[in-house]
């Protein structure tokens, strides 16, 4: 009946794991590509452990959409 929730983390502890400041982080969920797959409630931004690891897997084995030639639509 309801999905399951992943754990959330912060800003902070998602920049440990991306190995990037919080500054590189909170851009790239609010403007700049690539966009970190990320939650909005309210004013906080969390992020999903599981999320990210596949985020970190697709920006190893592809070149970033943002980098490409190609018309995305």
């Amino acid at each position: 009946m309801y999905e399951r929730v992943e754990e959330l983390i912060d800003s902070n502890e998602t920049a440990r794991l991306l190995g990037v400041t919080v500054n590189w982080v909170r851009d790239h969920t609010t403007r700049r590509q690539p966009i970190v797959p990320h939650v909005k409630m309210g004013r906080k931004i969390r992020f999903e452990r599981v999320e990210l690891m596949r985020f970190i897997r697709e920006c190893r084995e592809s070149r970033p959409k943002w980098e490409r030639n190609d018309v995305i639509a």
